[in-house]
């Protein structure tokens, strides 16, 4: 209450007693005094009431709110701009080590060498000071037990005259995620056997050592490793054995050559080595090194065995300007070093390149490429980004043929569509994506295959004929078939593919709209085509994190396609924050190499098995 309002309680008794005194007398005086000072105090003491009411009502609330930000899972603290801290709360203590201690008033700087990260003050504090906010990963060495993997975010705090004067942060513990990831990632990548990047991750590390050469205008050389009469000696000692002797020559390989080459396994017994800056000479020189540690006695179980090995060896740039053809290259010389008779090296050789007699070989041996059993389908895992479960997969063709390389699904699918092989190709590829995905229904009653149709399967209605046999062979529900099309079969906007995709929706398949964003299509069309689903293109979820514009387009993907009553699913996902982003713009599934490339019908099996019993555990 203010002075003046005191004062004036303390005057008017005196007031109105003088004025009765004067007029009534003494008694009167003393009276009336009296009166008014009882009135006064009663008044004092419901506004006295009051307040208190109001401080316990103000007090609750506040004890309240700190019981609710000491129970948040969330680790938080509030300092000021200078990094004093205002508040943090008892899981931020123990983030950095000092568990049950009251930090209010102390320098966050104070704590820089006993747990805070570095990264807090050097790029966190640069984004704050230009008044953005910092959002990513940090790590707290020195939290219990071994140390924490957190998501954090650093918001800046601005006054009424938009002046800096605090920082909020709020850190997300992500360290039971970081270890499944990194199980996925190591189960996805790595041999389990060696150790070693496997065939995949090998591919992958070969194409950026090719961007990287072409960039630095370098070379590197490649080499390609085939253990000799390796399947006799795993048939008759034993597969543990074998794999003790893969296990060894993979410690040797790394023992052999520079720390900065890569060595890895292609599958079995079969190895890759990537020399860097190395080319003829050099080059020669680790590979009679390379066969000399190969050469050397491996004891499995107390018996000596020797080895050896026929090698392949190529250069990039001088025998190939890309990483599929160089790996082509570098087998194709191991394989002419083998029918020497094995135990030696072949340096590749340029042969007389003519495109249009590799194009015929490939259109003939496509041909023939279904009764000689070469086609095989490899599967994509689609996961849950909600329930973070397996929920379906997308079949991918594949093609084995030793004689023309394996070549890739970009180098003969435009030729059978060319030439109308996709048709018969395409019904086998139904067929055994359905008769698959009945057996992969134990996993989830509701599992569901994705299979790509191409335009050539749509003219003259054949594809309707295609999905009626297959599901009519496996017995598959419709529901739980997927039909995956690409934005430019909508281009001409004809009413006999209008008319199909509508039949099959009658039919209760699913259908989805792959590669979507690439910008063939009008979004109009959306409204015209009854899709259930959308697959947003790798490209955007690429570089999603650093562009602001692709990130802001995924959301928008997102909430147009739910506006309109689609699920959508992210591809290409390849690292942990893309997922995230992905859930946290409510995207619904998601697939990429996170989880796994695509893999073999009983690898995907044992894959998902494994899945399972990490999300359980």
């Amino acid at each position: 209450m203010r002075s003046r309002q005191w004062l004036l309680i303390l005057l008017t008794p005196l007031l109105v007693g003088v004025i009765a005194y004067s007029q009534l007398g003494v008694l009167y005086g003393l009276a009336a005094i009296a009166a008014i000072y009882l009135i006064a105090c009663i008044y004092l003491i419901s506004r006295w009431s009051e307040a208190k009411d109001t401080g316990t009502a103000y007090k609750r609330y506040l004890d309240q709110l700190l019981f609710g930000l000491e129970s948040s899972p969330q680790s938080i603290l509030f300092t000021t701009a200078e990094g004093n801290i205002a508040y943090a709360n008892g899981n931020f203590c123990e983030l950095i080590g000092l568990g049950g201690n009251d930090l209010t008033g102390k320098n966050l700087r104070d704590y820089r060498d006993i747990g805070v990260p570095d990264t807090l003050f050097d790029d966190v504090g640069e984004t704050i000071a230009k008044g953005e906010e910092w959002h990513g990963e940090l790590f707290f060495e020195k939290a219990p037990p071994s140390g924490k993997h957190t998501l954090t975010t650093c918001r800046p705090i601005f006054n009424e005259d938009n002046e800096f004067v605090f920082v909020l942060t709020l850190i997300d513990d992500i360290s039971d995620e970081k270890v499944f990831t990194q199980r996925l990632y190591m189960n996805a990548h790595y041999d389990a056997v060696t150790g070693l990047p496997n065939r995949s991750h090998s591919i992958e590390k070969l194409e950026q050592a090719t961007l990287a050469a072409k960039s630095r205008e370098s070379f590197f050389s490649l080499v390609y490793i085939n253990l000799d009469r390796f399947k006799l000696l795993n048939d008759s000692l034993g597969h543990n054995e074998g794999d003790q002797v893969l296990n060894q020559i993979a410690g040797r390989l790394r023992n052999t050559v520079h720390s900065n080459d890569l060595v890895s396994n292609l599958g079995g017994d079969k190895f890759m080595v990537l020399l860097q800056n190395q080319r003829d000479e050099d080059a020669v020189r680790s590979v009679v090194a390379i066969r000399k540690a190969i050469a050397e006695p491996v004891d499995v179980s107390g018996q000596e065995l020797s080895l050896s090995a026929s090698i392949g060896l190529t250069t990039f740039p001088d025998d190939a300007k890309n990483a599929p053809d160089l790996l082509r290259n570098a087998e194709s010389a191991m394989y002419h070093a083998r029918e020497q008779g094995g135990d030696g090296f072949y340096r590749y050789r340029h042969e007389v390149d003519n495109r249009a007699a590799s194009r015929l070989a490939m259109e003939s041996h496509l041909r023939y490429a279904i009764d000689r059993d070469e086609l095989h389908l490899a599967y994509q895992p689609v996961i849950s980004l909600e329930q973070n479960e397996l929920v379906g997969a997308e079949a991918l063709l594949r093609w084995r043929n030793r004689e023309l390389d394996n070549p890739t699904p970009d180098m003969f699918i435009p030729i059978a569509e060319e030439t109308g092989l996709i048709l018969p190709i395409g019904d086998w590829v139904l067929e055994q994506a359905c008769l698959q995905a009945v057996e992969w229904r134990r996993l989830n009653p509701n599992f569901v295959m994705a299979v790509n149709i191409c335009a050539k399967q749509f003219e003259k209605g054949h594809i309707l004929n295609a999905v009626e046999h297959a599901l009519s062979v496996s017995g598959l529900p419709p529901h739980c078939l997927e039909l995956e099309v690409t934005e430019r079969l909508l281009m001409g906007n004809d009413s006999l593919t209008k008319n199909l995709l509508y039949r099959l929706k009658d039919m209760n398949v699913r259908l989805a709209l792959d590669d979507f964003g690439t910008g063939y299509a009008s979004l109009s069309y959306l409204k015209q085509y009854p899709f259930d689903l959308l697959k947003i293109d790798r490209s955007f979820i690429a570089d999603c994190q650093e562009s602001e514009q692709s990130r802001q387009l995924v959301l928008a993907i997102v909430s147009m396609a739910h506006s309109l009553g689609m699920k959508v699913i992210g591809e290409g996902v390849e690292r942990l924050e893309q997922r995230r982003l992905l859930k946290d713009v409510e995207c619904d599934m998601a697939q990429g190499y996170l989880f796994t490339p695509a893999i073999t019908a009983d690898r995907f099996t044992s894959w998902a098995d494994q899945y399972q019993q990490l999300q359980i555990n």
